[in-house]
């Protein structure tokens, strides 16, 4: 039941990188400039199917939800290490656990200080750093808990290169950061950069889960050809 519990969170998570691709895409940088995505908007009028359009305007928050579901599945599902070494409290659960209040606090800064005239700035680019590196980190040792040496490589380059998109994020969102030259109409080309990073670092993460996935159900099928032999 729990390795059944920890197999449906993994597909869970590969579900979740697959609508963070998704979700990417339909948030490119070139029509979706403006204050908060008015260029978004503006495209999604253009939308005539509702249900399309209802989808794609809650594409992250369904990111958000089915990561954390599957990341629960796999905790709760997790064998104890061998031999009864390390704590309930490991490092992939404590990159899970810092994720998660990192995107607490900030949707409690948007329930609560938004309204208030606060600054939230750089409070936004600092919270997104703090998710993108806790969720990469929980990625990384939850692929290489599961698939040994052959996830290493593309896994340490997806968190590698989402770092690097972070940061971009952060130095053009934080209030001190470097203008960057402008380009298409408004567009800047380090917003587009840090999109694509994301977009390959996404990819990569979706390349490393498809092979988790595919291997247990190998594995599960040698087991029920050993079992019925």
């Amino acid at each position: 039941m729990r390795a059944g519990r920890e197999e449906y969170g993994i597909r869970t998570l590969f579900v979740a990188l697959v609508l963070a691709l998704a979700n990417g895409i339909v948030w490119f940088p070139v029509w979706s400039s403006g204050p908060e995505g008015t260029g978004m908007r503006i495209l999604l009028g253009f939308v005539t199917i509702q249900p399309l359009a209802f989808i794609l305007e809650r594409l992250l928050p369904s990111v958000a939800i089915v990561g954390v579901l599957g990341a629960y599945l796999v905790e709760s599902g997790r064998h104890e290490t061998r031999g009864g070494r390390g704590g309930w409290l490991d490092r992939a659960r404590f990159a899970f656990a810092s994720a998660i209040v990192a995107g607490v606090a900030l949707l409690a800064s948007i329930v609560f200080l938004a309204g208030s005239g606060f600054s939230l700035m750089p409070f936004y680019p600092v919270a997104g750093v703090a998710i993108t590196l806790a969720s990469g980190l929980y990625l990384l040792w939850t692929a290489e808990r599961m698939a040994g040496a052959s996830a290493r490589g593309l896994d340490v380059a997806a968190l590698a290169i989402a770092c690097v998109s972070a940061a971009l994020r952060f130095t053009t969102d934080a209030p001190l950061g470097v203008a960057p030259v402008d380009l298409w109409n408004g567009i800047r080309w380090m917003d587009i950069t840090r999109w694509l990073l994301g977009e390959i670092s996404v990819a990569l993460w979706i390349v490393v889960y498809s092979g988790i996935v595919l291997r247990g159900q190998v594995v599960r099928a040698s087991v029920s050809v050993a079992g019925d032999a």
